[in-house]
C-alpha cells in the first residue's frame, strides 16, 4: 500500500483489522517463508487484482485472504546468439493479456540474470498466458509500459505455470530497442 501506513492487527485465530483505508486498494498479504499470497476475496467475489473500495467511516467486513504453500517459480538461463551466458540484460516476464498490465499487477515482473547468466522468479501466480523476454537496456519503469509491452509481446517467449510447478525456460537475447 502506498502512502501512510494503516494500522494493523492480526488475531490469533488469523482473522484481522486494518484501520485508515481510503480508496481502492490492493490488498497483497507476504506470509513466512514458503508461503505465498494465492487470492483475495470480497462477499465470494475474487478481488485480488481489481482490488476494494475502501469509504472512510464505513467497515469492510468479510474479507478472505488466502495463502498457499504450493509455489510457482520460473527460473532459466539468458544466452545471446552464440549461446553465451549474458549477464547485462532485463529479463520481462508478463502476461499476454494487456488488462493485466496495470499498477501492480501481481502478472508483470522484472529480473536480472546473475553472473551465470540465470534469471529468476519466485511466487508468481499459476497462468496459462506468460510471456518473457530478455531485453537489453531497459530504463527503470519501462517493463510496465504498455506501448513496451506490446512490441515484447511479439518476440517473447510463451509459457505456462501451473499452481506449485516449478519450470525453467532458457531464452534467447532479444534484439527489441526498448
Amino acid at each position: 500500500m502506498m502512502g501512510s501506513q494503516p494500522q494493523m492487527k492480526v488475531h490469533p485465530d488469523f482473522t484481522f483489522e486494518i484501520a485508515g483505508l481510503f480508496d481502492r486498494r490492493l490488498i497483497r498479504a507476504f506470509g513466512p517463508m514458503g508461503w505465498a499470497l494465492k487470492s483475495v476475496f470480497l462477499e465470494g467475489a475474487d478481488v485480488t487484482d481489481d482490488g476494494v473500495e475502501f469509504t472512510p467511516g464505513r467497515a469492510v467486513e468479510g474479507l478472505q485472504v488466502v495463502m498457499t504453500q504450493k509455489l510457482t517459480n520460473l527460473s532459466g538461463l539468458v544466452t545471446d546468439d552464440r549461446n553465451r551466458p549474458v549477464i547485462d540484460a532485463t529479463v520481462v516476464m508478463f502476461s499476454a493479456n494487456k488488462n493485466d498490465w496495470r499498477f501492480a499487477s501481481r502478472y508483470l515482473r522484472t529480473s536480472r540474470p546473475d553472473i551465470d547468466g540465470r534469471y529468476k522468479f519466485e511466487n508468481m501466480p499459476p497462468r496459462e498466458d506468460y510471456l518473457v523476454i530478455a531485453v537489453q537496456n531497459l530504463e527503470s519503469g519501462q517493463a510496465s509500459d504498455p506501448e513496451f509491452l506490446a512490441r515484447a509481446r511479439e518476440e517473447a517467449q510463451p509459457f505456462t505455470l501451473a499452481e506449485g510447478e516449478t519450470k525453467a525456460v532458457d531464452i534467447k537475447l532479444s534484439k527489441l530497442v526498448p
